[in-house]
């Protein structure tokens, strides 16, 4: 059995909640809200993953990799419009 709460939502958000519900044909819209925590919470352990990855990874070139990697960045960036 799922807990019940309350939240605060802007008119604009719940215009746009209720709106989804109606679309999907559902009642209430407590499963997109479940749905939407759930991605929420999916995509921010994904990000931490792929910090923690990065942070790994530090110190992984030498100082001369490192100079030769960022004059290539600057290269190419000169040429963005």
């Amino acid at each position: 059995m799922a807990d019940r709460t309350t939240i605060e939502l802007s008119p604009k958000n719940k215009t746009k909640l209720v709106s989804a519900a109606a679309r999907r044909g559902l009642k209430g819209y407590s499963l997109i809200i479940d749905e939407a925590l759930e991605l929420y919470f999916h995509d921010e352990s994904s990000r931490s993953d792929k910090i923690k990855a990065a942070l790994a990874l530090q110190g992984a070139l030498s100082a001369s990799e490192a100079d030769s990697l960022a004059e290539q960045v600057s290269k190419v960036r000169s040429r963005w419009r």
